[in-house]
């Protein structure tokens, strides 16, 4: 791979976290994550939206590794955000 191929393939991978980052719901999640880990239904609660709205924006956002998720210890029904 060439220094223009990954010059190219940095920009490609930077532009598609700015396309991420451009949902207001996204930043929102992200702001709200910042404060502590969550699980979606407080997330949910707090922005107003469906569960399935909320793991939509949570799974682009994990995809990214911004986020990470862990699953409750006694419950695995429950992921923190």
């Amino acid at each position: 791979m060439t220094r223009d191929d990954r010059k190219s393939a940095n920009l490609s991978s930077l532009a598609r976290l700015f396309a991420l980052l451009a949902d207001p719901t996204r930043l929102t999640i992200l702001e709200l994550l910042m404060q502590g880990v969550q699980c979606n239904c407080v997330l949910g609660d707090r922005l107003g939206l469906p569960m399935n709205l909320i793991s939509h924006h949570l799974k682009a956002l994990k995809e990214t590794g911004l986020v990470t998720v862990s699953r409750d210890a006694r419950d695995a029904r429950w992921l923190y955000y």
